[in-house]
């Protein structure tokens, strides 16, 4: 829309959705007219549209926390497939996990299918999740803020990427504590629409 030569405008989604609720009749068509009467009378906050790339980063970190918590979820489930038959894998490392449950199920037919079922499931997200965390590193290394976020105590590519997508652009910012507001889930419903200028 750009490209057709359209100035395009995020307006903040709350405050749309707040003045379209006062609407009693509600169409799609009723939606549109509302929309473009709040930008013609200019009742609107418009707000950040984020880079492509911000997006991507947003759309990698959201991909890893879906398979780490999936991978989470499938162990918790073998523990309670477990716990049922009074057996304890205890405290085994990520090295003797799969092996330990292994040794648990040994000589019940039942249970070493629904084991081998879950830790075949649990090896795949894991190679899925390393994969993840690999692309992951890549953007971290290449922005010079997360980089140097990088250099603190206990932050990871994770942190140091969840910090920095949504600031995007810092230099939208006159000061400091506007980034706060920023960070939250504030901005991330947006309706997106151009402007009739």
């Amino acid at each position: 829309m750009r490209e057709a030569g359209f100035k395009l405008i995020l307006m903040e989604a709350r405050q749309v959705k707040a003045v379209l609720k006062a609407m009693h009749v509600k169409t799609d068509r009723r939606d549109a007219e509302g929309i473009a009467r709040l930008l013609r009378m200019g009742w609107f906050r418009p707000v950040h549209c984020k880079s492509v790339s911000a997006q991507e980063v947003r759309a990698l970190l959201s991909a890893r926390k879906a398979v780490q918590k999936a991978l989470l979820d499938i162990e918790q489930s073998l523990f309670g497939v477990l716990r049922s038959f009074g057996l304890k894998p205890g405290s085994a490392g990520k090295s003797r996990y799969e092996a330990r449950i292994r040794e648990l199920v040994a000589g019940n037919s039942a249970l070493e299918a629904a084991a081998a079922a879950i830790l075949s499931a649990r090896t795949a997200l894991r190679g899925e999740l390393s994969a993840l965390e690999r692309r992951v590193l890549a953007p971290a290394r290449q922005d010079e803020a997360s980089r140097l976020m990088l250099t603190m105590p206990g932050a990871g590519a994770e942190v140091a990427l969840t910090a920095r997508s949504p600031i995007d652009a810092p230099g939208r910012f006159r000061l400091s504590r506007d980034v706060r507001p920023c960070s939250g889930r504030y901005h991330h419903r947006s309706s997106f629409i151009p402007s009739l200028e």
